[in-house]
């Protein structure tokens, strides 16, 4: 392709992340609302339970969904290009269907067979339900993935926010209206998939499609080859995520899976929505300069965006070390306060995770993914056998120690890993500096958590001061300047 269209692409790739930003942003914040509200309305046992069934959602998401949907994104396009549209949407819904009925059979008799004898009933029930959910959802998720696989953001952001919106609006309604508890939540879960099923297999006409078109054998052997293997990712970094707290209710109860729970989101939901608003615009300013200018140029602008990957997730990361119990208490219920004390380690695990996304960008610009799998699957081992040892020693706090650890091999192991091909250089300078102005932010902190009245006193007036002269120091050592707005609008030369 002649560089100037491969330039038209890469722009239009820029203006179609701005459709994608809603899909990030609104969920997050919505997200993090959702943490006062249930953690207000629930009590931390329930909000364990709560924690634990939507892990196992998520297990079951990647065996029900995330095979099929990669598998969609990366073949659907060439299906229409070669005037096989319709057999291809065809295969997928039956794909889809025997995989997702064949995944929730499976489960529920696994659930009835070994976890109905040794968990709590509420929480077995709760399990039932998401494993009802998961059918569903998979066809949702699978379905709205093929508007991006054909270059319709608008139509993908319009559906993922209707769904990542009306589920947590549902429940909340059936909490506060009819009286339910945690089972609400899950209710949603079902409820707003289907309703969204329908909107989409009208959209793609399936029904119509379904009556003319069979699934092709060749076809779905194709979608399971491509997928199944990045199942082994996907899984790999479920356990790296989710793991603990089943270990936590197992060594320890459901209200202990709930403190570590609330401290694990906060971490999570701060540092991860910088992040990825960050790499939302980076990305294709990384694919652009790869084609455009090759290996060198490349790993230099990466090294230039993890400068703004410190710059604006460090102080984050200092509130969440210094003033944990403050924070908890803004975004939580006081009942969780508990939860503070993983909330330090646990932050640093999320910080030197996102770092790590910069590093495995070697990876993923070689086509070298399955380094990635093998990485993240001996590193969730490892946490698994780090949490076993710890959570029975040192409760949660052995659980956020574990995790903390792992994503530190994480990070090394994929530093080691692109060193053969694309070297990671880190922005030293940069570093120096950021860690000298979140010291002194960290200072100030430290003195409005001793002197400031209440909270609103150390968030309104004490903690915008420190922020202020956190990036007054950086502006003077020249490290935070316009070029950040200059790489956004993609004048990397």
């Amino acid at each position: 392709m002649p560089e100037k269209n491969i330039n038209q692409q890469i722009k239009r790739t820029a203006k179609d992340s701005l459709y994608y930003l809603p899909t990030k942003i609104i969920p997050a914040i919505v997200g993090i609302a959702l943490i006062r509200v249930l953690t207000t309305i629930f009590t931390p046992a329930e909000y364990g339970s709560y924690q634990i069934t939507l892990a196992t959602f998520g297990l079951l998401r990647i065996f029900s969904v995330m095979w099929l949907s990669s598998s969609t994104m990366r073949f659907y396009l060439p299906a229409i290009k070669e005037n096989k549209e319709n057999s291809f949407l065809a295969t997928l819904f039956w794909g889809a269907l025997a995989g997702a009925i064949l995944l929730a059979v499976t489960s529920y008799l696994i659930n009835w067979g070994i976890f109905k004898p040794r968990i709590d009933r509420n929480l077995y029930n709760l399990v039932n339900i998401a494993i009802f959910a998961s059918v569903f959802t998979a066809f949702f998720e699978i379905y709205v993935v093929a508007f991006r696989a054909k270059l319709q953001p608008q139509k993908y952001a319009f559906y993922w926010l209707l769904y990542a919106v009306g589920k947590p609006l549902l429940g909340l309604a059936l909490i506060f209206i009819f009286n339910f508890r945690v089972d609400g939540i899950f209710i949603a879960f079902i409820v707003v998939p289907f309703i969204l099923d329908a909107l989409l297999f009208r959209e793609f006409s399936l029904f119509r499609v379904l009556k003319t078109n069979k699934p092709e054998k060749k076809l779905f052997s194709q979608l399971f080859k491509y997928g199944s293997k990045l199942s082994i990712s996907f899984l790999a970094f479920w356990i790296l995520s989710f793991s603990d707290r089943y270990l936590i209710e197992y060594f320890a109860s459901s209200d202990q899976v709930g403190f570590y729970s609330v401290g694990y989101a906060i971490s999570e939901k701060t540092l991860n929505f910088l992040y990825t608003i960050l790499m939302l615009a980076a990305y294709p300013i990384i694919i652009d300069n790869w084609e455009n200018h090759g290996k060198e140029y490349t790993s230099k602008l990466i090294t230039e965006l993890t400068k703004y990957f410190f710059i604006f997730c460090m102080p984050v990361l200092a509130m969440l070390i210094m003033i944990p119990e403050k924070v908890l208490s803004l975004f939580a219920s006081q009942t969780f306060i508990p939860g503070a004390k993983v909330l330090p380690l646990i932050a640093c695990g999320i910080f030197i995770n996102g770092l790590s996304q910069y590093v495995i960008k070697g990876f993923e610009l070689y086509k070298k993914t399955n380094y990635i799998a093998v990485i993240a699957l001996s590193v969730s081992i490892l946490n698994i056998v780090l949490n076993i040892i710890l959570i029975p020693r040192l409760g949660i706090l052995g659980a956020a120690f574990s995790s903390c650890l792992s994503y530190l091999v994480y990070f090394v192991f994929a530093y080691l890993g692109t060193r053969s091909f694309m070297v990671f250089l880190p922005p030293w300078r940069t570093i120096g500096v950021v860690v000298f102005a979140s010291t002194l932010f960290s200072f100030i902190l430290w003195l409005g958590k001793i002197y400031a009245a209440n909270s609103y006193y150390l968030f309104l007036i004490v903690a915008p001061v420190g922020v202020v002269i956190y990036f007054s120091v950086l502006f003077l050592f020249g490290e935070f300047n316009i070029s950040f707005f200059k790489l956004l609008k993609g004048k990397t030369q």
